[in-house]
């Protein structure tokens, strides 16, 4: 049996993820990210299929990160005109 430093030598690191991961990822219920992607404060999934397909959907993580550090800090003020829809 491999070892786990071997596997994990061997396992790609994820760059995108689906909707349930991508929730935990942010910290939050699949409910909750529905509702913060919908308000535009995180980004919109990304379509992985093929031709004729239905796919998947997926979240960039890079976006995800970059959303997620875009968001003001405890205590700091929140600009109301960046756009985003209320919650």
């Amino acid at each position: 049996m491999p070892r786990r430093a071997e596997l994990s030598a061997r396992t790609p690191v994820a760059i995108a993820l689906p909707r349930l991961e991508a929730a935990a990822a942010c910290g939050c219920s699949p409910s909750y990210f529905d509702r913060l992607v919908e308000a535009q404060i995180l980004p919109p999934g990304r379509r992985l299929a093929l031709p004729g397909t239905a796919g998947k959907t997926v979240w960039l993580l890079e976006e995800l990160r970059a959303a997620l550090a875009d968001l003001p800090t405890d205590g700091e003020e929140v600009d109301i005109g960046r756009g985003a829809k209320a919650l």
